[in-house]
């Protein structure tokens, strides 16, 4: 009795049922590129229906990312009607996604949720037989990307020697994503005495576009300002060390076709060569949208 209160007892170390299978899903649930995935719901809105008829539009959200998602930073708002036309749309052209937990190694599919639109007023006005909007679904959405490289830190990185060294200084290339709609896709590094300088190559590769941390969410989309777009937050460390210079200075760098760079230099001290996690952290907001064209027709009396 014992021993089966002992195996009981045994905290869960991960979803697999040993440590590489556990790694594997990690590895997996960390790549990808992409946070939110939207669809709508087969027919719904349809492509065409009597002005009689209610309107139902039905988006499906899915969180196929590794960061949760939670229901007071993320809103879905419909937009592309007139709504003197299209009235009374319920609950409003506004609603909150709801928390949506992303993939784990617990969850490897991702949580998802769905948003219902409708309206049971259509009102086409006089001398008017058709109204074909092209509606717009757009999502504004906190996230985030975690990246943790292994990189090699070597002080004596051009001292010749015959020392055998545990790592060689190399850059590090970041394929297939960290699951979220912006990545890391390169990490260069650089010694110099006793400083390790990196070079992170940061890009969009989402469906959408990025928004600025500092950009307030309930303002996305309709009234956002320009230099709200395409501006990314960065926390680096080198084994929960934080470097002692970093560009730009105020760890917000802004992307440029989709693309930036930021540059930070760690003093690491006089040492024998070694491996250690760079841990980077993305903070952002995201706007993406899907649309679909309907044709709405006025019964004929």
């Amino acid at each position: 009795m014992l021993s089966i209160l002992l195996v009981g007892c045994q905290p869960l170390v991960g979803g697999g049922e040993t440590p590489e299978e556990t790694s594997g899903l990690s590895r997996y649930a960390r790549s990808g590129f992409q946070g939110l995935d939207m669809r709508f719901i087969q027919d719904l809105p349809p492509n065409s229906l009597w002005d009689v008829a209610e309107l139902v539009i039905v988006n499906e959200l899915k969180n196929v990312g590794s960061y949760n998602i939670e229901a007071d930073k993320c809103f879905i708002e419909v937009s592309g009607i007139d709504r003197n036309i299209v009235r009374n749309l319920q609950p409003g052209i506004r609603q909150s996604c709801d928390d949506i937990e992303g993939k784990s190694v617990y969850n490897t599919e991702g949580g998802f949720n769905q948003i219902e639109f409708q309206s049971a007023s259509i009102i086409l006005p006089e001398g008017v037989d058709r109204y074909a909007p092209n509606i717009v679904l757009s999502a504004c959405y906190n996230y985030k990307t975690i990246a943790s490289p292994q990189v090699c830190i070597d002080p004596g990185f051009y001292q010749l020697t015959s020392e055998q060294k545990s790592c060689q200084v190399r850059d590090v290339p970041l394929g297939g994503g960290q699951g979220a709609p912006v990545s890391v896709d390169n990490v260069k590094v650089d010694m110099v005495g006793q400083k390790a300088i990196f070079q992170l190559d940061i890009s969009n590769t989402g469906p959408g576009r990025v928004v600025s941390p500092r950009a307030a969410l309930n303002q996305c989309p309709g009234n956002m300002r320009y230099d709200d777009f395409d501006e990314v937050g960065f926390i680096i460390s080198l084994s929960g060390e934080f470097p002692e210079k970093c560009t730009p200075s105020d760890h917000l760098v802004r992307l440029t076709n989709n693309k930036g760079k930021v540059f930070c230099t760690f003093n690491v001290g006089s040492t024998a060569a070694y491996e250690a996690p760079l841990n980077i952290e993305l903070n952002y907001k995201y706007l993406q949208s899907i649309s679909k064209k309907v044709e709405i027709v006025k019964t004929p009396s």
